[in-house]
């Protein structure tokens, strides 16, 4: 019988280290999900600070000829 205990007691400790795992697994997927979202954000506004940058370049060196 103290066997059997043993074993259960090892089967659930197993089973809760599986889903402690699966919920670390999950919240760092998430974690890079929002890091690359985060990243996109970055270059997006990067591109638009770029293409505002080159207009304003154009219109100096127009307004100089």
């Amino acid at each position: 019988k103290m066997l059997m205990n043993a074993q259960k007691e090892a089967h659930l400790l197993v089973e809760e280290a599986k889903l402690k795992t699966d919920k670390m697994i999950y919240q760092v997927q998430q974690s890079v999900n929002d890091m690359v979202e985060r990243k996109n954000q970055i270059e997006r506004r990067l591109k638009e600070f770029i293409a505002a940058e080159r207009e304003l370049i154009k219109k100096y060196e127009s307004e100089e000829e």
